[in-house]
Formats: C-alpha cells, sequence, structure tokens
C-alpha cells in the first residue's frame, strides 16, 4: 500500500503537523517499515 497524504486520515495529518514530522518520514515508512490491519480497516505503520 502506497502511502500519501490522500491515504491518510484528517486526524493524522493533523499530528504529522503538531509532532512536524516530515514527508521525508512517510516515504521511510513505506519503504522500510511494517503495517498491520486494525479493528477498523485502517492501517498503522511504524519501523520495527
Amino acid at each position: 500500500m502506497k502511502i500519501s497524504l490522500d491515504n491518510l486520515t484528517e486526524h493524522a495529518i493533523e499530528q504529522m503537523t503538531r509532532r512536524r514530522i516530515p514527508e521525508w518520514v512517510m516515504d521511510a515508512l513505506e519503504s522500510y517499515g511494517d503495517s498491520i490491519k486494525c479493528l477498523d480497516d485502517g492501517r498503522k505503520w511504524g519501523f520495527s
């Protein structure tokens, strides 16, 4: 799954802005991170 701002929830974008997480981190998550499916059919991304 491609991570882009179009695929993120409004809450996720707000948190990225508040925490000053640059978009290149999202690119790194896509390349090197892992995702797990959530109960609400969403996905959680993180580095392992």
